[in-house]
């Protein structure tokens, strides 16, 4: 599966993010009973974000791989309670 974002920023040229499949797995894509258009979005934009994370993330030995973990972890959360809100009966 292929997952692509673009982000359209008025004034800016258009970027395209192509979703990494570990991404993907992290916010279980593909779990989706409820077959929500709106779960499918939140989990395709937080998949972008771990994405981007990922590409950004340091190894050096400041910092910054540790922010960049942390800021995965709470884009993980984050993402759970947006699915958890946006199903909510």
């Amino acid at each position: 599966m292929t997952v692509e974002i673009t982000v359209h920023i008025t004034d800016q040229p258009d970027q395209r993010f192509h979703v990494d499949p570990g991404a993907l797995d992290a916010v279980r894509f593909d779990f989706n009973p409820s077959a929500s258009r709106d779960v499918v979005a939140v989990k395709a934009m937080s998949a972008a974000l771990l994405t981007l994370c990922e590409a950004s993330d340091s190894k050096a030995p400041d910092p910054r791989g540790r922010w960049m973990a942390i800021a995965r972890t709470h884009v993980e959360t984050a993402q759970m309670f947006a699915v958890k809100a946006v199903t909510y009966k």
